[in-house]
């Protein structure tokens, strides 16, 4: 999939509905915004959704959005049991070969010292307090655990032995055409939801009515 066939997919179903023509550059801003929406309803915020699409639990999300996951590891935390998005960033980076690459969505954070891994799991900022009195849940070098403070993780206790790894969805490469073709780095398919998503932005229609008119060509052809 390329985004040249993005750009002239959506300029097939827009025909249909018989709207005003846009330029590629107001196309790639539907587009660009129709990816980071197709991502986030991996997502999901409400349990209803969480079966259906939630990328942790539902197989076809997770093979939707498969080539931006990345796991990045031997990461050392600082004296003060801290990893900033800048060393997510930068191992990213090294590990996808793309120099611009950012995290966009955390997956999973674990310890590794020797064989063994330990998860260390995310910890709301109002429970901190409270896991410190409670014997269960108190961060320990078996039990680590993490919150998200200043753009970076904070991890309780602070372990300069073993090795953080990271597994996060990367932040997508923005379509584009010049100075140089930037295409799609997500599956094929995934076309035909980023382009009726990219149709909604544009406000020519709802993502289900394009979906159905697209739906009703492949039975045409």
């Amino acid at each position: 999939m390329t985004t040249q066939e993005l750009l002239d997919f959506f300029d097939l179903i827009q025909d249909k509905y018989g709207t005003p023509y846009f330029t590629d550059d107001e196309k790639l801003v539907f587009l660009n915004n129709a990816v980071l929406e197709f991502i986030n309803s991996k997502f999901p915020d409400t349990e209803s959704d969480r079966e259906r699409s939630d990328v942790e639990i539902n197989w076809n999300s997770l093979q939707d959005i498969w080539p931006l996951i990345f796991t990045v590891s031997d990461l050392a935390m600082s004296t003060s049991g801290i990893i900033t998005k800048a060393d997510l960033d930068t191992a990213l980076q090294t590990i996808s070969g793309d120099a611009g690459a950012s995290v966009y969505k955390l997956l999973n954070v674990e310890m590794r010292k020797g064989g063994n891994r330990y998860p260390i799991k995310v910890v709301r900022h109002n429970d901190k307090s409270a896991f410190e009195q409670n014997y269960f849940k108190k961060p320990s070098l078996e039990q680590p655990r993490y919150t998200l403070e200043n753009g970076s993780l904070q991890i309780r206790p602070t372990d300069l032995i073993g090795k953080v790894a990271v597994s996060v969805v990367k932040s997508p490469k923005e379509l584009a055409l010049s100075p140089s073709i930037v295409n799609p780095e997500l599956p094929r398919s995934v076309k035909n939801q980023i382009v009726a998503i990219g149709l909604e932005f544009a406000g020519i229609a709802s993502r289900d009515d394009v979906l159905k008119t697209m739906l009703a060509m492949n039975k045409q052809s």
